[in-house]
C-alpha cells in the first residue's frame, strides 16, 4: 500500500488565471437534487470546536441563517500542521462565506487513510455533530485539502462515497485503496513540486477520469480543463509552481464547489 511523502506546508502562492478562458460557472454546472436541510435547521447555534479528544476549527457564515441550508465543506491540512493554519494558508472562506467550514485537526503526521481508520470515524462524528448543530444542506458536502489532506480528500471520497458531492485535492494524491466512486472532483497540482511529486497529481487526475467515465476531450476552463462527458465533473489544474497553493485555487475551488451544488 503506499502512502503519501510526509509534506510540509509552505505559506506562498503562484500561478495565475486565464481570464480568456470559459468561467468554470459556464462549464461544470449539472442538474442535482433540492437541498436536504438537516435536523439543525431552525435552531439557535450551538456548536463545540471539540468532539472528545479530537478538536476542530469551524468556519460559519456572518450573519448565519439558521433557516438557509449551507453546504459543509471539510478542509484536511497537510502533514504535521493543523486546521488554523490550514484555514490561513487556503483562505478559502473570503472567496466562500456562504458555507460552514470545518477545519479538523489532525494528530501527528495527519491522517490515516483506510476506510475504516480513526479519522474517517472522525468525520462521521463532525458530520452528525455539525448536522444536528446547525443548517447544512445534505446534498452539499464537500473535503478539500492541501498536501497529506489532499489524499485524506480523496480517501474519504472512497470511504463515504454517497456522503460526498466532490473533492478538491491541491498539491496532493491518491486515492491509495481500490475505489469506484462517483464522486464530482477538481485536482490542482504543480508541475515543479518536488515533495509531492506533479505525477501523483496525474495519477488522482486519472484515477476519477476512469470513475466519472469521463472521454478525453477537454475544454479549458478559466485556469484549468475540464473533461467532458463525465458522470460528474473532473477538472485538472496544472500549475507551473511548486508545493504550493497556487493563487487561482480558492476562488476556482469555490465556484467548483457552487456548481457542483447546483
Amino acid at each position: 500500500m503506499r502512502f503519501a511523502p510526509l509534506c510540509c506546508v509552505f505559506l506562498c502562492a503562484c500561478g495565475r488565471c486565464n481570464t480568456s478562458a470559459p468561467t468554470l460557472e459556464a462549464s461544470v454546472k449539472v442538474d442535482h437534487p433540492a437541498k436536504a436541510p438537516s435536523q439543525g435547521c431552525g435552531k439557535s447555534a450551538s456548536p463545540a470546536e471539540r468532539i472528545g479528544d479530537r478538536s476542530y476549527v469551524l468556519g460559519m457564515p456572518a450573519p448565519y441563517d439558521a433557516n438557509e441550508p449551507y453546504p459543509l465543506i471539510f478542509v484536511f491540512h497537510g502533514s504535521f500542521s493543523d486546521g488554523s493554519k490550514i484555514r490561513a494558508l487556503l483562505d478559502l472562506e473570503r472567496s466562500g462565506t456562504r458555507a460552514v467550514f470545518v477545519y479538523p485537526d489532525g494528530i501527528g503526521e495527519g491522517w490515516t487513510l483506510t476506510r475504516d481508520g480513526r479519522d474517517v470515524a472522525f468525520v462521521d462524528e463532525l458530520v452528525r455533530n455539525v448536522e444536528g448543530d446547525l443548517c447544512i444542506d445534505q446534498h452539499a458536502i464537500f473535503a478539500v485539502g492541501f498536501s497529506y489532506g489532499g489524499w485524506m480528500a480523496c480517501a474519504l471520497a472512497c470511504a463515504r462515497p454517497t456522503l460526498l458531492r466532490g473533492i478538491v485535492s491541491i498539491a496532493g494524491g491518491g486515492p491509495n485503496v481500490p475505489c469506484d466512486a462517483s464522486v464530482a472532483a477538481m485536482i490542482v497540482h504543480g508541475s515543479n513540486d518536488f515533495n509531492e511529486p506533479f505525477p501523483s497529481g496525474e495519477a488522482s487526475r486519472d484515477h476519477w477520469l476512469v470513475a466519472n467515465a469521463c472521454s478525453n476531450k477537454t475544454h479549458a476552463v478559466g485556469s484549468c480543463v475540464a473533461y467532458e462527458g463525465c458522470a460528474a465533473p473532473v477538472l485538472f489544474c496544472r500549475h507551473e509552481g511548486a508545493h504550493v497553493v497556487p493563487d487561482f485555487a480558492a476562488r476556482e475551488a469555490w465556484t467548483f464547489v457552487e456548481n457542483a451544488r447546483r
